[in-house]
């Protein structure tokens, strides 16, 4: 379950060792469009500090611009989850870049700011969708453009205070309002709302002796294996 597989992550994360990497070091998990579309950020920061590495994790290629620096941009594989908090371990700063002006990817959620929070890694994420709700400034840093992500990074990279208080910061917010544990009262209160509304609506009600609300998740089969939080209700 959902549940089961928070509980999981949290162990794991609790489990993984502190990070022994140097020099500074970069991660980005995401889809390979964004890389093409705007790696002249990274390529940038890359040529201008020689003491910073960017690790891609996934399916993704790595752009044209960045492969004068393959000595320093290194890729890994698809990684199980159970092996995540080790990996976000290594890193100095979480990157979520996504498309802009993209219905799907204004679809998908803050898990990697969530699960980086978790090891108090901070991330930089595209002002968009659920990354534009979670993150404040305080907590994570959102960008539009080729220049807000350059100031993002040097801002980061240049100062370690400020990496540490977005760090924590974000491990609080994310322990204090994005578990399971912490958004009970909300769900039982966001469930008793649709129940009393299905009632109204459908006129079930204790006079009519049909109280009976039936609650159905429709939703498809796994057809990935590469993500898709979805494909956990099945296990």
């Amino acid at each position: 379950s959902s549940c089961a597989f928070a509980r999981s992550f949290l162990r794991s994360v609790l489990n993984a060792s502190p990070s022994v990497f140097s020099p500074f070091t970069l991660t980005t998990y995401s889809v390979t469009i964004f890389l093409a579309y705007n790696s002249s950020a990274l390529a940038t920061v890359l040529q201008e500090r020689d003491n910073v590495n960017l690790v891609i994790v996934g399916h993704l290629d790595v752009p044209v611009s960045l492969k004068q620096f393959e000595g320093r941009v290194e890729v890994y594989p698809f990684v199980p989850w159970p092996s995540l908090p080790q990996l976000y371990r290594k890193f100095d700063i979480n990157l979520a870049p996504l498309q802009y002006h993209n219905d799907f990817t204004e679809a998908k959620s803050e898990l990697k700011y969530l699960e980086a929070a978790l090891l108090e890694v901070p991330t930089i994420a595209s002002n968009i969708g659920a990354y534009r709700v979670a993150l404040n400034g305080v907590n994570g840093l959102l960008c539009k453009s080729t220049e807000e992500w350059l100031t993002a990074l040097y801002l980061l990279i240049d100062d370690a205070g400020r990496r540490k208080r977005i760090s924590k910061a974000a491990h609080r917010h994310v322990l204090g309002h994005c578990t399971t544990r912490s958004q009970a009262g909300v769900v039982s209160s966001q469930w008793s709302h649709l129940l009393r509304a299905a009632r109204t609506t459908r006129g079930h009600s204790p006079k009519n002796g049909n109280n009976q609300i039936s609650i159905s998740f429709v939703t498809l089969a796994p057809i990935a294996v590469t993500g898709g939080g979805y494909k956990k209700i099945f296990l």
